[in-house]
Formats: C-alpha cells, sequence, structure tokens
C-alpha cells in the first residue's frame, strides 16, 4: 500500500537494489506499432542491454509520463520477471493485463493520451475508471510484487554478459533511480487528484 506521504513505499525488490542520485528525464524510446498483447516483445532476448534506459517515460522538467514510452519500458520489467521462474507466472499474468488495459485506452487517441497524467484525468472527467485502476495496480504490482533479491537479479542481469560487477551494479543503480522516480510521481499524481484507491486485494 502507498503510504500518506504520496511515495510508494518500495518493497523487497527495489530496497536490495543499489541507490543513485542520478537525475531522469524523458528517454529517447519510440513506441512503434504498439498493440496490447499477452507476451513482452522479445521475451527471451537477454534484458541487460535495455535495462540502463529505462526510465518509464518520466519527465522531470514537466513532471509528466510518456504513455508510450511507459507502456513500453513495464513490458521490459515483465521481460525481466519472465526470466525469474514460473512461480511468478501469476505476477506476469496480471501486469501485461494491467499493460493491455492502458494500452486500449491510449490508442482510441493517441495525441490527447500522449501523456498518462492527461489520459487518466480525461477518464476521471468522463466518469470512467477502467485505465484509473489499470495504472494503479500495475504501479503497485511493479514496486509491491515484483520481488527478486539483489543476487537474483544480478544473475538474470549478467546472464550471457562479461560486463564487470562494478558495471551491472552501475546499471542496477540507475533502473532502481528511474523507477522509483516514475511511480513516486504518479503516486503523489494520484493523491493529488483523489485517483487512488485504498482497497486491499
Amino acid at each position: 500500500m502507498p503510504s500518506r506521504s504520496g511515495v510508494e513505499p518500495p518493497c523487497r525488490a527495489i530496497a536490495a537494489l543499489p541507490h543513485t542520485d542520478a537525475t531522469t528525464g524523458a528517454s529517447t524510446t519510440q513506441m512503434s506499432d504498439l498493440k496490447p498483447s499477452g507476451e513482452p516483445q522479445d521475451a527471451h532476448e537477454n534484458v541487460y542491454p535495455i535495462i540502463h534506459n529505462l526510465q518509464f517515460g518520466y519527465n522531470a522538467e514537466i513532471s509528466k509520463v510518456a504513455t508510450s514510452e511507459f507502456l513500453e519500458h513495464s513490458k521490459h520489467v515483465v521481460q525481466i520477471i519472465e526470466k525469474m521462474g514460473k512461480m511468478f507466472a501469476p505476477l506476469k499474468y496480471d501486469m501485461n493485463g494491467n499493460i493491455n488495459k492502458i494500452t486500449t485506452t491510449y490508442l482510441k487517441n493517441e495525441e490527447a493520451h500522449h501523456y498518462l497524467e492527461d489520459m487518466v484525468l480525461i477518464e476521471q472527467a468522463d466518469g470512467g475508471g477502467i485505465t484509473i485502476d489499470a495504472l494503479q495496480w500495475l504501479r503497485r504490482l511493479i514496486m509491491c510484487r515484483f520481488a527478486p533479491t539483489r543476487k537474483e537479479l544480478y544473475k538474470i542481469l549478467s546472464s550471457g554478459h562479461t560486463h564487470t560487477k562494478e558495471h551491472i551494479v552501475e546499471e542496477m543503480r540507475l533502473f532502481k533511480t528511474n523507477l522509483l522516480a516514475c511511480i513516486n510521481h504518479l503516486v503523489t499524481f494520484y493523491h493529488d487528484n483523489n485517483l487512488e484507491n485504498e482497497a486491499v486485494v
């Protein structure tokens, strides 16, 4: 559950990652031909080459999250989870379900829904709730149920590569910083706009 301060409490996987104070910004990842899907793109490729680029669409300068980048980078988190084994299949299923719901709304009007915040506020004004709930639960799933140990995550990221341990740990730090910056921004946005559903499942 998020705290009353508007900051998502990091769960075991995120807390286990090393920390850095690197500044986040919008990445240049493009999302062509985005479609709802039960599988992340290139699900079986090695995840190390992409992890340091995962900024989740968050641009601190304008305090907004680009929808297409957020969805694409969330799929890469699912890709990491897939490598953690069958016991995480329910988490993968739930995350993909929420990604698909958000994607469906995004594709209805990509211009108006360019930023997550605008898409959510449009739905709120229209009296809807599917995307609002899907984004909230995707955020919570990423933070509180994505739970490899630091050692396990290091093993996933280093598989098939000859990078030094220090280099990979630095990439893990950057990944953590980018992820927390985006998630904590969304928590604050939800609280500020009375969007948070405090229900527990």
